[in-house]
């Protein structure tokens, strides 16, 4: 088939990181992929070199008019390169690109598949709601990361469909003893009460001092305002010496291979990628029970364990049953190997191909 994906950027993330990994493998079973970035800036993920890359530049004047321009610039452009490609599928993803892919490809007569990567569960603006709940109507299919937001949508959008992020690193093959006292969570740090990043810090206060040969990590790239916000409440909470930024980085698969515990305490998920990531490469994994995700990757106190949603005390005593009790932790991790292997690139694409038939013929029809 001749796909054409859109995205806003491939300047990391975790829909990014997912984009990388399915046009690869797309690529490789004989599609014909082109990927649309509407920004200029150069991907931090790599591309399969057979995939098309097309980028969009997004500079523009904060103007009112200049935003004006901007706004119908972007919509002729993604109508101009539908037409040209004139693809089997369109596929934008997240929400941002959905609702310009799905108005620029009015009566044109190609399926539209929205791919949504935020739990609908939130709070959101009346314009917001409105694009993810009525304009993603005008898709064929629209594909939520959870049964959790299957459930929840309901009867509003009728026509979507449940498809999970694949696992984008290799699993380990078993357990490897050899890991260091780090105990690591990962995501972007412009988004800090997202990935509630500060309750994390404060959690780390309560208990470092019990355990001076324990660090935290936090990997992931952020402007220099939040860094400082970040190193302000290490400071706060006297865990500077056992704390570290780590920036954005490049082979995480590596730094989840040496760190014992995962830490995920975002405040609300789309799914929890990163979640996936680090269980497949051996960490015993923690997580808060938000609304969406988590719960739908780990089966509690079995492949890792889940904590009442934002219940501070509760993580607090949770991570530090998991830092005494190396048993433990080995058992968690060398469960949640075998248990993300639903989530391989093979199992999720597999699903992906199913679907591209299905919007294909129905259009047909």
């Amino acid at each position: 088939m001749k796909l054409l994906f859109f995205i806003g950027s491939m300047r990391g993330g975790g829909a990014e990181r997912v984009m990388a990994v399915l046009t690869d493998e797309l690529t490789k079973r004989g599609h014909e992929i082109t990927l649309v970035v509407m920004s200029s800036y150069p991907s931090f993920y790599k591309l399969n070199k057979d995939v098309k890359l097309i980028q969009f530049d997004n500079r523009v004047n904060n103007s009112l008019f200049g935003k004006i321009k901007y706004k119908l610039k972007s919509y002729f452009f993604i109508r101009q390169k539908i037409m040209k490609i004139n693809p089997d599928v369109v596929i934008p993803f997240m929400y941002s690109l959905i609702t310009p892919v799905l108005i620029s490809s009015l009566f044109l007569n190609i399926p539209v598949i929205a791919s949504e990567h935020t739990t609908f569960d939130r709070e959101m603006s009346f314009w917001l709601r409105f694009k993810r709940f009525y304009i993603n109507r005008l898709a064929d299919k629209v594909t939520v990361l959870t049964q959790y937001d299957y459930n929840y949508i309901e009867t509003r959008l009728k026509n979507k469909i449940v498809m999970p992020n694949p696992l984008s690193f290799e699993p380990i093959r078993e357990y490897n003893e050899e890991r260091k006292k780090y105990i690591i969570a990962a995501g972007s740090v412009d988004r800090i009460h997202h990935k509630g990043f500060d309750n994390l810090i404060k959690i780390w206060g309560k208990i470092a001092n019990k355990y001076p040969e324990w660090k935290l990590l936090i990997a992931g790239g952020g402007n220099d305002e939040n860094v400082r916000k970040l190193r302000e409440l290490a400071n706060e909470y006297n865990v500077n010496s056992q704390f570290e930024l780590l920036g954005q980085v490049k082979n995480l698969d590596e730094r989840f291979r040496e760190s014992s515990i995962f830490v995920l305490s975002s405040r609300y998920e789309g799914f929890g990628m990163v979640l996936i990531e680090a269980m497949s490469q051996g960490c015993a994994c923690i997580s808060f029970d938000c609304k969406a995700g988590p719960r739908e990757i780990i089966n509690n106190n079995v492949d890792g364990i889940l904590v009442e949603d934002q219940n501070i005390d509760g993580m607090t005593l949770a991570l530090s049953d998991l830092i005494e009790n190396e048993d433990k932790r080995e058992r968690l991790a060398t469960e949640a190997i075998k248990s993300v292997d639903r989530f391989s690139v093979k199992n999720i694409t597999d699903k992906w191909e199913r679907l591209l038939v299905d919007v294909v013929d129905i259009k047909a029809d």
